[in-house]
């Protein structure tokens, strides 16, 4: 059936999103077990130090602390503890693996006594336990918090608003992953080899959140800007990345335990199995990304990926060349602090790709967000602020307050709500939106053109400037149809 000439008709179709809630659920859990581990270690005793971070730290005479300051401990920077309780350091971790086995004569809590090297002298301090420093541990490690908070904020409010979306159910796992900061934060004590409840927890947690982030990572590889064909017609395959990630590290258990020379140095080589999975799966997922993006022919859609791509490009590698890789060697990389820092070109280049590019189609949400967002504050400021000194006129001039006060302020944010919405609508378009702004702009200026312009050269001009200035097309040509001669009228 032929269309009426002019008349055009967009069919739009809308993908209903499948069941979100285990989604949901799952990233629920990711935050419930870094909280787990940040509460129990709030919550039990502290021996004012951790280990420090590092697989050097770990060796087959005992464990190098790391003090904190201000948290009331004996213990030093760089303390070699050698024993707790007469109880060898490599004894209790070797008892980690046999439940039930009592740990420094039972004891839990109260005083202990920890035998360490200090300067080249071994030495007994008593260690009375303390409330865990978790201030000192957050300024310790503030930057990579400071990622994880803002990366977690951004992944769900982008999956909350567009849940069909592959891509942003990738984002939105990498992102609930990325709690394996909180974990690694918070980091081990020595006194977790006694109360091993401390230590399991601590080490199971952070190893689930730290090898599905990785494997989370490669599934966004996998589905940004859009799913792969073989994704597409093969999902399953989207479970091979986190497969991948917990069968190597599993394997690189396996192998590394026949050969290890004591307990400790074992449990102390597991970092290095962790930061060599990064390594195993950013590579390929970096080749993915760029794959993704050269397949994008079109400007527009790789203006859409061009900042995220870059930064996870960035972000990526200095993450792993300049501070697992490094770690892996027992050398000195980049501050983490520094690390979280640049990480977050990532969440924050996706935040400019929505604002600028549409990405993920949630644009427009934002931008009402924003209008309505600042007009409700404005009109409660507003609001108040008009009856305050409307009250304190009436109180001036009659002596008593008066309900006219509420209906003249009532009245006044009526009368302001178009107009305000208005003028905080232009700034929001001008600051963010310009070249939506710009195009609005032209049209209205073509429409009250029209209105007045009789010529028809004139207008052609017209016509042709708006479809450049607002649509910039590479070509544009205007083809005017001539009239028909019109048929004599027929009278019956």
């Amino acid at each position: 059936m032929n269309q009426p000439a002019g008349r055009i008709e967009i069919e739009k179709t809308h993908r209903s999103a499948p069941g979100t809630g285990w989604v949901w659920l799952l990233g629920f859990t990711c935050l419930l077990l870094a909280a787990a581990v940040i509460a129990y270690q709030a919550f039990t005793p502290s021996d004012g130090a951790r280990i420090a971070k590092g697989i050097e730290a770990w060796t087959r005479q005992g464990l190098i602390v790391h003090a904190y300051p201000g948290a009331g401990s004996l213990l030093q920077e760089g303390d070699l503890v050698v024993a707790i309780d007469g109880i060898e350091l490599e004894d209790l971790a070797e008892a980690l693996f046999q439940p039930g086995i009592a740990k420094a004569g039972g004891k839990t809590d109260g005083m202990f006594t920890y035998r360490l090297l200090r300067n080249g002298e071994m030495i007994e301090v008593p260690v009375e336990p303390v409330r865990q420093p978790l201030g000192a541990i957050a300024l310790e490690n503030w930057g990579v918090i400071l990622f994880a908070v803002v990366f977690q904020i951004l992944a769900a409010f982008v999956f909350a608003r567009r849940p069909a979306e592959p891509a942003a159910l990738a984002l939105f796992l990498w992102g609930m992953t990325s709690s394996h900061f909180y974990v690694w934060a918070s980091y081990l004590q020595v006194i977790d080899l006694v109360n091993e409840h401390g230590f399991w927890l601590y080490t199971l947690a952070g190893a689930f959140l730290w090898l599905a982030n990785w494997g989370a990572g490669m599934h966004l590889a996998l589905t940004f800007p859009r799913q792969l064909a073989a994704v597409r017609k093969r999902p399953a395959l989207l479970v091979l990345p986190y497969l991948a990630s917990f069968s190597l590290y599993g394997f690189f258990l396996a192998i590394s335990w026949p050969g290890a020379p004591s307990r400790l140095e074992w449990i102390g080589g597991w970092q290095r199995w962790e930061a060599l999975i990064p390594v195993a799966l950013f590579l390929p997922s970096l080749g993915i990304f760029l794959i993704q993006y050269f397949k994008v022919q079109d400007e527009a859609g790789r203006k859409k990926i061009r900042w995220v791509v870059y930064s996870a490009v960035t972000a990526g590698s200095l993450a792993v060349f300049f501070y697992l890789i490094p770690n892996l060697f027992g050398l000195q990389g980049l501050d983490s602090n520094l690390v979280g820092i640049v990480m977050l070109l990532f969440p924050i280049s996706i935040t400019i790709a929505i604002l600028r590019y549409q990405l993920f189609d949630i644009d427009v949400i934002i931008r009402r967000t924003l209008v309505y967002g600042l007009l409700t504050a404005a009109l409660v400021v507003i609001y108040f602020g008009s009856v305050v000194l409307l009250q304190q006129a009436f109180l001036a001039t009659t002596g008593e307050r008066s309900q006219a006060a509420v209906v003249f302020s009532t009245l006044a944010i009526a009368a302001l709500f178009t107009p305000l919405r208005k003028r905080i609508q232009d700034f929001i378009d001008r600051r963010f939106y310009r070249k939506r702004y710009n195009a609005e702009l032209t049209l209205q200026a073509f429409s009250a053109t029209i209105v007045k312009e009789v010529d028809l050269d004139q207008l052609r001009d017209h016509l042709l400037h708006v479809v450049r200035e607002t649509m910039q097309p590479e070509q544009v040509s205007l083809w005017i149809r001539e009239p028909e001669a019109r048929q004599p009228d027929r009278y019956q």
